[in-house]
């Protein structure tokens, strides 16, 4: 399904030409500024699911409005699932604004094709409904209402109803728990699950070796430990909101080709700007730093048998924090905490401290940023530090903080439940 919208603005009464490509999903949202006066115009399409009543079921839009008249200065792509021209000025004898992003996909490779459209189509037929059960099973575990909770596990099929009595019935919550958290989540891992396994095994394989150095990583962190859980289901929930905004990102990533090096200057998502993601970026950062000290703390344990035992260079560096406890209270600077990952890190691409970027935070954080919205490029400014970043760019940083946020969670599962007192 296609639609061609005529926008006029409603401050400068420019006129751009929308041009909407229709998907599997059926709320199409963009957001753009105008190329006259810069003001946002943002807004949303939802598909008729019967074509009967027409292709549009409803359309709205904000500073600008839908007209019939007027030549358009600028043309703009929106299609949710792929990557599309950046705004460019309307030129009739130009061909490539007339051409579907879904064709140029095909033209690439029909199966690559194929498997993103399938994919979209899966994950928006249930996601926002296994999403809700998922976190709603979480608080009942969390708040230990027993009687809900196992209720609303076996109506959700993740336990057998036994044919005795419930308050006999035996579960390991925390593996059925992680159970319930993945499986909305699971189109995330269709390649890549096998390393979220191999951090299992380096888990169980530090419990066989290592147990007693666990049990004392988990005295000195216990209250990060016992608050985190909350905090990483907190970044669950963000991604359950954006994520859509950024399927041409996640479909790249999953799907292949892995392009946006090539791309990022000519091509860009119409679905989201930057103001709209920086401060989910912020929240990801802050988070998954604080929690910094788990994962180092099972780092050295790892490769040095002691939690307390840094990476000799580091250390070096770092002369005054001598024991994952020091590390945890007075290390505040968090870009000094993703120091301790540079030079050696075992939890690779899981995390990444090129994701964690303590200067795109603090640019985000000072407002000391610029944003070309006609380029979708972002130019932060940290000090002394000045850089610039695509939106795609930008977006894949965001994406990829899920990934942190599910080892983040294994880790601390294995604290609490496998490690004991």
């Amino acid at each position: 399904m296609n639609s061609n919208l005529k926008l006029q603005c409603e401050v400068c009464k420019n006129v751009v030409l929308l041009k909407v490509y229709g998907g599997y999903v059926h709320e199409n949202s963009f957001t753009f500024s105008c190329p006259k006066c810069n003001v946002t115009v943002s807004g949303y399409l939802i598909w008729n699911e019967n074509l009967d009543e027409g292709m549009v079921k409803e359309f709205k839009c904000k500073n600008a409005t839908y007209v019939h008249e007027g030549s358009p200065t600028h043309v703009l792509q929106l299609a949710t699932e792929f990557f599309t021209d950046k705004i460019k000025q309307f030129d009739p004898n130009d061909i490539t604004s007339f051409f579907p992003p879904y064709m140029l996909e095909v033209s690439k490779s029909r199966a690559t094709q194929q498997k993103k459209t399938e994919l979209v189509s899966m994950v928006s037929d249930g996601f926002e409904n296994e999403a809700n059960i998922s976190f709603r099973i979480w608080e009942l575990y969390k708040n230990n209402k027993h009687a809900f909770l196992i209720s609303q596990l076996i109506q959700n099929e993740y336990v057998k109803k036994p044919t005795y009595a419930l308050e006999n019935l035996k579960i390991d919550y925390s593996d059925i728990i992680k159970q319930v958290l993945y499986r909305p989540f699971s189109f995330l891992f269709i390649e890549d699950y096998y390393r979220i396994q191999d951090l299992q095994k380096k888990l169980l394989q530090l419990k066989s070796k290592n147990l007693t150095e666990l049990q004392s990583l988990k005295k000195d962190l216990s209250e990060l430990i016992t608050y985190s859980d909350e905090n990483i289901i907190q970044l669950l929930k963000n991604f359950s909101i954006y994520f859509e905004l950024l399927w041409p990102i996640i479909l790249t990533y999953i799907c292949g080709p892995k392009e946006i090096d090539k791309i990022k200057e000519t091509k860009g998502i119409l679905t989201t700007n930057f103001d709209m993601l920086k401060n989910y970026y912020v929240e990801s950062f802050e988070i998954l730093s604080s929690i910094l000290p788990i994962f180092l703390g099972i780092q050295n344990i790892y490769l040095r048998g002691n939690r307390n035992d840094f990476e000799t260079e580091t250390a070096r560096e770092f002369k005054d924090i001598h024991t994952i406890n020091e590390y945890n209270t007075k290390m505040q600077n968090k870009g000094n905490r993703l120091k301790y990952f540079t030079k050696e890190n075992i939890f690779l691409p899981l995390l990444d401290p090129n994701t964690l970027n303590n200067s795109i935070r603090n640019s985000i954080g000072h407002h000391s940023y610029e944003y070309e919205a006609d380029n979708q490029l972002i130019k932060f400014n940290d000090r002394s530090k000045s850089w610039d970043l695509y939106l795609i760019e930008f977006g894949d940083l965001l994406f990829k903080t899920i990934y942190t946020a599910f080892a983040a969670f294994e880790i601390i599962m294995f604290l609490k439940h496998e490690v004991p007192e």
